[in-house]
């Protein structure tokens, strides 16, 4: 319901209110608000189970489309009928766009050479009449219906978006419009995967979506196909670590630590904090865990100093550079510290090449600094403590979003139902695998990524499961496959860990290697982690000793 205050009408009478006498066009013009449409897709029928009953899924979808588009056009020339009736007998648009509205929607181009009051009417009851016969053509698709003549032709993707592109032109909008589709979990995993392929083209110069769900009384599912409208707005495929190329590699994606730098020096502006402030001057390191570190690499001079000469590597750099982060960790635990999660380099790291978690990461350190009774103006930098507990905080809210995801399976439309449940159980049977692998003596310690060693068909549940997987964040999908430990030069399917997740086990965020893992294995992951554990401790043991 709230969604509908930010509808045209609303907006139309607020602009008028505000600037009585001055013609709506004029107001429309130059409002900073967007041209709002708003949809309720229940109240049009959209949700009705006849619709499910069409057995072609390509017909059932182009029908849902070309319904939808019926049903959004409806309200949006319902608007602009106010507006012209408004501005009287003045053309609200010129011929030529009416004459292409009308052969859009398949009428004959004389209702082109009407004032624009009375064409908009036309149209909005033309398209009544036009949902009616869609409708009815659905309900003859049902058993004992005898099929009548109906080709839908109006799409989401190009209809509307076309029409709603030259609207913005001829009505000289500064702003976009905004699609406000009201009960939008009302609908299916398919159908909810129509707006969201629409909205995935992101010309949000031309129209930006929201999609309203029910807040009380009924769980809220939404689904799309593979993706959803928001995934991949900032992380798929990002260049995630130093094998790949790095997050500081000058590439057609730019550089990613040069990119948060840029937004940092931007919010600091709008903020009007202090102009000599950078990123790291803002976020202070874990000084004691520095001087932890460089007892650990003294440590691990002396071990590599009693190597026998066929077992050490050629310098003392090499064998730091593979194994000091494992050895740093391993003090840690001796010594039952918690390693502190701070600095630059950290939260950069932390955040997995997602502008968004950057930006949340940095927001919750901030708020909490705030709080506590720091000020950008005393010149200080937020202690390591402060950041430590902001950034467990923030991966604990991760693990409290996947809890409440519920049945998320439709996403993928396949028959294997997929749970909040077994995404907090895969996200934390390999968590506690990577922890288990750093600080044991293993020669290849810093593993926080997997490849999948077998087939994994797209009707399988393992296939579903990193697709949900994916789309939740949990794991990132490589843009490099790894190449099998086993020869044949063959490319394994690779997922890195969302670094994000990281703090729960207190390890490293630095990546190497990655560990292969059977189809099998995964889905046990997903569904008992201590089974995972044992499972995996035996094949760990049979192959280079004890991990865990």
């Amino acid at each position: 319901m709230l969604l509908r205050y930010f509808s045209f009408e609303v907006q139309n009478s607020l602009l008028l209110e505000h600037e009585p006498g001055t013609p709506v066009r004029r107001l429309l013009a130059k409002a900073t608000t967007p041209f709002g449409i708003y949809c309720c897709l229940t109240n049009a029928g959209l949700n009705r189970s006849d619709l499910d009953s069409v057995d072609h899924q390509s017909r059932r979808l182009s029908l849902f489309d070309h319904l939808s588009c019926l049903y959004i056009l409806g309200r949006f020339f319902s608007a602009l009928h106010l507006l012209a009736v408004q501005e009287g007998q003045a053309e609200t648009v010129d011929h030529d766009l009416k004459v292409h509205t009308a052969k859009t929607l398949r009428l004959p181009e004389t209702v082109a050479d009407s004032p624009s009051n009375k064409f908009f009417r036309n149209l909005v009851r033309e398209i009544e009449l036009q949902l009616d016969a869609a409708k009815e053509h659905v309900s003859s698709l049902l058993p004992g219906g005898v099929p009548t003549t109906f080709n839908p032709w109006l799409t989401l993707k190009g209809s509307l978006f076309s029409l709603l592109d030259q609207y913005r032109t001829v009505l000289d909008l500064q702003v976009p419009f905004f699609l406000l589709i009201d009960d939008f979990d009302q609908l299916n995993a398919e159908q909810q995967s129509l707006f969201f392929s629409a909205a995935s083209a992101r010309r949000h110069d031309v129209i930006c979506y929201k999609f309203g769900i029910m807040s009380e009384g009924q769980k809220a599912f939404l689904a799309g196909d593979g993706r959803t409208y928001r995934e991949g707005d900032d992380y798929n495929f990002v260049r995630l670590d130093w094998v790949d190329g790095g997050l500081e590699t000058e590439d057609k994606a730019g550089n990613y630590v040069k990119a948060v730098e840029a937004i940092f020096e931007r919010r600091m502006r709008i903020s009007s904090w202090p102009s000599s402030m950078t990123l790291s001057g803002l976020l202070d390191s874990w000084g004691y865990g520095k001087k932890l570190r460089e007892e650990a690499k003294e440590l691990a001079l002396d071990e590599y100093d009693g190597l026998q000469p066929s077992e050490r590597p050629n310098t003392f750099d090499s064998y730091w550079t593979k194994q000091g982060n494992a050895k740093y960790f391993r003090l840690l635990a001796k010594r039952k510290i918690s390693h502190r999660y701070a600095g630059r380099s950290t939260v950069i790291d932390l955040s997995s090449g997602i502008f968004r978690q950057f930006l949340e990461l940095c927001s919750g350190i901030v708020d909490l600094a705030l709080a506590d009774g720091w000020s950008p103006a005393s010149g200080k930098p937020i202690g390591a403590e402060k950041q430590n507990k902001a950034i467990r905080e923030w991966s604990k809210d991760m693990f409290r979003s996947l809890g409440s995801s519920g049945d998320v399976s439709s996403l993928g439309r396949k028959e294997h139902v997929i749970t909040s449940e077994h995404l907090i159980n895969l996200a934390n049977s390999l968590c506690r695998y990577f922890q288990a692998r750093l600080l044991s003596d293993s020669n290849d310690p810093e593993v926080i990524a997997i490849a999948i060693r077998d087939e994994l068909p797209n009707d399988s549940f393992e296939k579903c499961l990193l697709d949900m997987a994916v789309r939740e964040s949990v794991l990132q999908r490589r843009s490099i496959d790894y190449t099998s430990k086993s020869g044949g030069g063959e490319r394994l399917p690779t997922f890195m860990l969302n670094r994000r997740l990281v703090p729960q086990v207190g390890i490293g965020t630095k990546l190497q290697g990655r560990y292969e893992i059977s189809k099998s294995m995964l889905g046990i992951a997903a569904t008992d982690t201590e089974q995972f554990l044992k499972a995996i401790r035996k094949v760990s043991d049979a192959n280079q000793g004890s991990l865990l």
